[in-house]
Formats: C-alpha cells, structure tokens, sequence
C-alpha cells in the first residue's frame, strides 16, 4: 500500500514539476521576424543610411538572409537598376533582442556598441 502512494506521489510531482517547466518556457518571450526586422530599422545608422539614399536612383533594402528559432540575419543596402550594393549585415538575437553587425576584418559579428566603438 504504502509503495502505491510513493508511485502517485512521484508521479503527480514529475506533473506538477513538467507543467512547471512548460509554463516557463512558453512565458519566455522571442522575437518574431516583424519585430526583428524593424529593430534593424529603428537603428540610428541604418535611419541614417536610408536618408542619403534619397533622391538618388536607388532604394534602401532590408533582406532577411537567414533565421532560426534563436536568431535572424539580414542585409542592408541599395538596390540599383542594374545591381544592388551591401552596405551591411546584422544578426539579431530574438530571445534578448541584442544586435550584432558583421566585421569584415575579424569575419564575425560583433556587438552594435563595440562597433559604434570602432567606427
């Protein structure tokens, strides 16, 4: 009898402990793409980017290069009539929303403040 309990006991505490676990990660907020896409936008040096593109024979772009449950990148340029320039590229983390842009000369992302350091 007293093992009958123990089994019930352990049982409704995995439960409890599972529906625990599930409740927290599902409160865990990510990013969608939307939301991704428009902190990119909301930069200072991509705003800045686009209002020197004005009045010229091109427009600005924003392309989603790849993404995962984690984190999404994209690209940021002009594109002209006959081709389209890479101005930069950016990864954002969708779980805390920090922004990394790449570095050509060390070929990795690096934070968006150690490259407002840098440039």
């Amino acid at each position: 009898m007293k093992k009958r309990y123990r089994s019930k006991y352990i049982f409704t505490l995995i439960f409890a402990c599972t529906v625990i676990v599930s409740g927290i990660s599902c409160l865990k907020k990510v990013m969608t793409q939307e939301k991704a896409i428009k902190a990119v936008q909301s930069l200072e040096e991509v705003q800045r980017y686009t209002i020197q593109l004005r009045g010229k024979n091109s427009r600005p772009f924003i392309k989603e290069e790849s993404h995962d449950d984690k984190s999404a990148e994209f690209s940021v340029g002009e594109s002209l009539p006959t081709h389209t320039v890479l101005w930069n590229r950016f990864s954002i983390n969708k779980e805390n929303g920090n922004i990394f842009i790449f570095d050509i000369e060390s070929g990795d992302y690096i934070s968006i403040e150690k490259w407002r350091g840098i440039k």
